[in-house]
């Protein structure tokens, strides 16, 4: 088992590594290109992290809302539940439940900014900077 596992982690690096080689290779040949569509889908990962983040967030602020609620009403009612549902954070406040929902727009303008703007830009300012800054650059 120790074998296999070792065995399947160099195959795994041995292929991240025809990867990486690939990436630097398409770096020199088509640069815009590559900084482009790298930095647009690190700008869309990026964004879909946040969001998940947020919605941690925004779930556990709804789920003290209804348990609070439930606190307020417990002398009227015979048991509490402890577990709290997604009808019951839609019905505490269907706003904010909206906002849970993933924000594919969101996303995607985040992902199209890195591919049209950030990817292009940073190309040329690196470029620039090489030019201004000789004998400082990272190759």
């Amino acid at each position: 088992s120790l074998l296999i596992g070792r065995s399947l982690s160099l195959i795994i690096m041995a292929m991240l590594r025809r990867v990486w080689d690939r990436y630097l290779e398409l770096l020199v040949s088509h640069p815009y290109k590559t900084k482009s569509i790298t930095a647009g889908s690190l700008m869309f990962a990026g964004d879909f992290l946040q969001q998940q983040m947020e919605h941690r967030t925004l779930r556990a602020k709804m789920t003290e809302k209804v348990m609070l609620e439930r606190q307020r009403w417990a002398s009227k009612l015979a048991t509490v539940s402890q577990v709290v549902t997604d009808d019951d954070m839609r019905q505490a406040d269907p706003a904010m439940f909206e906002r849970l929902e993933f924000n594919w727009m969101r996303a995607g303008r985040m992902g199209l900014y890195g591919f049209v703007v950030v990817g292009p830009l940073f190309h040329r300012w690196f470029a620039f900077l090489d030019r201004v800054v000789p004998g400082a650059t990272a190759k």
